[in-house]
C-alpha cells in the first residue's frame, strides 16, 4: 500500500507536458509492481486541495488537474485506492465534506466513476467467511 500527492516540488510537476508526463512517473514509483511481481498494488490514500488555498499565511498549489489525472490512471490500469480524505479534519489536504463550505461537487463527480465496495456488502462476505 502506498500514499500519493499531487503537491509538493518536485519537478516533473512544473514540466511543459504536465500532466501527460504523470504516467510516466507513476510507473517508475508505483504502478510497474503488479506486472513485474504479480503482487497487487493498493493507493492507500490520495487526494488534495483542489483549488489553490491560503493556509496559515502560505499558498498552497490546487491539485485538481493532477487529482484529474490520477483518477483516469488509476480506473485505466485497475488499481484500488482509497480517497483522502471524507470529512474536513484534515483541511490541509482538502476532504470531500466541509462543515463550513458543504461538499466538494467536483471532486465527488470524480470519483463516482470509481469503483467501491459497499459496506453491507463487505459485511456479508465477511460473515460468510466467518461461517466456514
Amino acid at each position: 500500500m502506498t500514499q500519493v500527492y499531487g503537491h509538493g516540488d518536485h519537478p516533473y510537476f512544473s514540466a511543459t507536458d504536465f500532466p501527460d508526463n504523470l504516467p510516466s512517473v507513476w510507473w517508475d514509483h508505483w504502478a510497474r509492481i503488479p506486472s513485474q511481481t504479480g503482487h497487487a498494488v493498493v493507493i492507500g490514500e490520495w487526494g488534495g486541495l483542489w483549488n489553490q488555498t491560503e493556509l496559515w499565511g502560505k499558498l498552497r498549489k490546487g491539485t485538481k488537474v493532477w487529482q484529474q489525472a490520477l483518477q483516469a490512471y488509476l480506473l485505466d490500469s485497475r488499481i484500488g485506492s482509497f480517497y483522502w480524505t471524507l470529512n474536513d479534519n484534515s483541511f490541509s489536504t482538502g476532504s470531500l465534506f466541509n462543515d463550513y463550505a458543504g461538499y466538494s461537487v467536483e471532486k465527488l463527480e470524480m470519483l463516482a466513476s470509481s469503483p467501491r465496495t459497499l459496506m453491507p456488502e463487505l459485511e456479508a462476505r465477511w460473515h460468510r467467511l466467518a461461517s466456514h
